[in-house]
């Protein structure tokens, strides 16, 4: 494969004065060349839609990153709100605290009385 450079230099080869019959002719060389250079232009034409294939990629990593960091932010809103939220009570711990069994207790001790 041809780079820019040595298309140049070809260019400039084959358009000095000096002849040779075992050198290809001006005719064959700008041939060769303009193979080379539509070559190198489909190369160049893939490495493009890779590129775009590699940014629509990117777009679609960066758009699902917002999404899970706008998730977590739900998240942690949710945690930080339930730990701040008093912890409900066990419905049949109710009314079984020492102060309230002393007091009923005392009320039945009272009644027998």
């Amino acid at each position: 494969m041809y780079g820019f450079d040595a298309l140049s230099k070809r260019f400039n080869s084959s358009t000095s004065a000096h002849s040779t019959t075992g050198q290809p002719s001006v005719f064959h060389q700008l041939e060769e060349m303009c193979e080379s250079i539509q070559k190198l232009k489909a190369k160049l034409m893939e490495k493009d839609a890779k590129i775009q294939i590699l940014e629509k990629k990117v777009e679609q990593v960066m758009k699902n990153q917002q999404e899970l960091n706008e998730q977590i932010k739900l998240v942690l809103k949710h945690i930080k709100l339930n730990n701040l939220m008093p912890v409900p009570l066990d419905p049949t711990i109710i009314g079984h605290h020492t102060g309230d069994h002393i007091t009923k207790n005392t009320k039945n001790s009272e009644e027998e009385n």
